[in-house]
């Protein structure tokens, strides 16, 4: 951790889902009075990772440490937070963007950086891309993934993708013209590569994973209409490098305005967990996104 860090203390704060359900999450504030800091810096809004929460993942240091360097941070749960499958479709993942945005502005914040952590650099696009929302300033992706359903081919699923597939789009058959059901009354087993079987309902799993996945950043990342930043570490095995070279080159063929930062790990031997959560290079990624920042939001009210 950088000395920066106990000057900026988190403290919670709550965000609504659209059916009623609390969003926890926490707030930096710069350490400097209103008068002495920048008030024209958006806040930024981060939403985290798979099977994390606001507490856990890369908030742990990009919180303190975008504070110290004059920026308001938030972090709230999504409705998946701290699980992996479930019945939350992609399109709930983006409503809760929504409301996390909404809690944001309700604290005096009217315009955003929306920042992604690895899962959460798949609603982050998506949400930039589809919901028109004139608050969100630029997007900040940490670790990502390019498209969801190679993913799960690559590290997640393996060889048991196609077949996890062809379940899916059973169930989702077998319930579907049935009065008072749907594919989301049906759950799945999902076979993985190495670890537990994961339970889902067929219209979560084909929301993410399926054919025609809405989680596939590079269907709508030349959409996003904002400035974004990038930036992955060389010793992530967990989102390598190609997912988001793969991202970059889509975007920029797409003529849309994208900075890239690949943090060179100097350390071979980090696991892969630290480097995927930029665990050791903090300053190195907060440094560059600062900077970043300070070159695409100025001029930008509260």
């Amino acid at each position: 951790m950088s000395a920066a860090h106990p000057l900026c203390e988190a403290v919670a704060v709550e965000a609504t889902a659209v059916d009623g359900t609390p969003l926890a999450g926490l707030r930096w504030d710069p350490p400097v009075s209103p008068a002495d800091g920048p008030d024209d810096a958006p806040a930024l809004v981060l939403t985290h990772g798979v099977a994390s929460a606001h507490d856990g993942g890369i908030s742990v240091w990009l919180g303190p440490e975008m504070a110290a360097r004059g920026h308001t941070v938030f972090s709230f749960d999504r409705r998946d937070a701290r699980g992996f499958g479930g019945s939350l479709t992609f399109g709930d993942g983006l409503d809760d963007l929504a409301s996390a945005i909404d809690a944001a502005q309700a604290q005096g914040f009217g315009r955003v950086v929306l920042v992604g952590h690895s899962k959460g650099t798949l609603y982050v696009p998506g949400y930039a891309a589809t919901r028109a929302d004139v608050r969100v300033a630029a997007v900040g992706l940490f670790a990502p993934v390019h498209d969801n359903r190679e993913a799960a081919r690559e590290l997640l699923m393996g060889e048991h993708y196609d077949a996890n597939v062809a379940a899916a789009v059973a169930a989702a058959d077998a319930h579907s013209g049935v009065p008072g059901s749907g594919s989301s009354a049906a759950v799945i087993s999902v076979a993985t590569v190495g670890g537990p079987e994961l339970e889902m309902t067929p219209a979560a799993f084909l929301d993410f994973f399926g054919p025609g996945a809405r989680a596939v950043p590079l269907d709508c990342i030349g959409a996003v209409g904002v400035p974004v930043f990038t930036a992955w570490a060389t010793t992530d095995s967990l989102t390598p490098g190609h997912f988001g070279s793969a991202l970059v080159d889509a975007a920029r063929s797409a003529g849309a305005d994208i900075n890239a930062e690949v943090i060179v790990d100097a350390d071979p031997g980090r696991d892969p967990a630290d480097a995927h959560r930029f665990t050791g290079l903090e300053q190195q990624a907060a440094g560059s996104f600062a900077r970043w920042l300070r070159d695409h939001t100025q001029g930008e009210q509260r």
